[in-house]
């Protein structure tokens, strides 16, 4: 199974039929799923932004 948002590099014909050759499952969220995790990826540029790149 390959679970994925909605972006347009999970969602292309090109992609997704190779899955599809290896009998691979597509699951993927729903639109507006990504609010779901607002919260970690903020967290996630906080850390980046202020604690990895100024003191690099």
């Amino acid at each position: 199974m390959f679970n994925s948002d909605q972006g347009a590099q999970f969602t292309a014909n090109a992609f997704t039929d190779c899955l599809k050759a290896m009998d691979v499952q597509i699951s993927m969220d729903g639109r507006g799923r990504c609010h779901d995790n607002i919260f970690i990826e903020r967290l996630w540029w906080s850390l980046k932004y202020e604690l990895i790149y100024l003191k690099a």
